[in-house]
């Protein structure tokens, strides 16, 4: 059990928080990193978790810390798996969050399985993209991390807004861009980022990329672009496109 674990300053303003059902499940998202490991794992078993975070409550029940759990895994807050035919669960931006913990003492729990192998090792939602990318590479434009999507522009490649699979609502567009506005220098913002906009919210959800969009000014890069926004989602969660085809959720 560590000693401390780091609040996370601009929790406050996640979109993911806001967007819990209740105050609980807030409260149990913010207590959650106190009973990982230096990995960020820990045991996916409700019972398990009340005696680590609410030990003294009588009124928290298991059944009710299950529904909170079930509400971090269907958003990908965290990974549920199985070894051996015990179960277990990881926060995927638990080091993003906490930074070094390698003077803990090491994980007690197996790290999550490999995804299934697919011949280069290389995970399904990568995989999925590069196949995309080799069978149509306009269609898989902004599937590459090294591409900067917004420079396109500057180089004479824009793309047509049909390019996007789906339309997202002119609200949730202007949303970001009005954010887009405030967190990204000048030179970002070029005719081609509504397409840009448009893909992003498309492929990871409003609250995703506006979650992204301020993470950024967080961390404050050196260069502030649409590359380094579509990174940060990366991170956190697949492509629609490649959960299809086997990633995990």
């Amino acid at each position: 059990m560590p000693r401390y674990r780091k609040l996370y300053v601009k929790v406050t303003e996640s979109l993911d928080v806001q967007a819990m059902p209740d105050d609980f499940t807030r409260l149990t998202w913010v207590l959650l990193p106190l009973c990982l490991d230096s990995a960020g794992r820990g045991l996916d078993n409700a019972a398990w978790l009340k005696s680590r975070l609410y030990p003294l409550r009588l009124d928290v029940t298991p059944k009710m810390l299950a529904r909170a759990l079930d509400w971090f895994a269907e958003r990908g807050m965290i990974v549920r798996y199985q070894v051996a035919g015990r179960a277990y669960l990881h926060a995927p931006t638990f080091h993003k969050y906490q930074g070094d913990t390698s003077k803990e003492a090491a994980s007690e729990y197996p790290a999550p399985p490999e995804p299934a192998a697919s011949g280069s090792g290389a995970p399904p939602e990568r995989v999925a993209r590069e196949s995309a990318s080799e069978a149509d590479p306009e269609s898989a434009a902004v599937s590459d991390p090294e591409r900067d999507p917004a420079g396109e522009a500057e180089a004479g490649e824009a793309r047509p807004a049909s390019a996007a699979s789906g339309d997202a609502g002119a609200a949730d567009r202007e949303k970001v861009l009005e954010l887009a506005r405030r967190v990204l220098p000048t030179e970002a913002l070029n005719a081609e980022t509504p397409n840009v906009v448009r893909e992003l919210v498309n492929d990871f959800g409003l609250d995703r990329v506006c979650d992204a969009l301020m993470e950024m000014d967080v961390q404050n890069p050196r260069r502030r672009c649409w590359r380094y926004v579509y990174r940060i989602l990366e991170r956190w969660q697949p492509r629609d496109g490649a959960a299809a085809a086997g990633a995990p959720g």
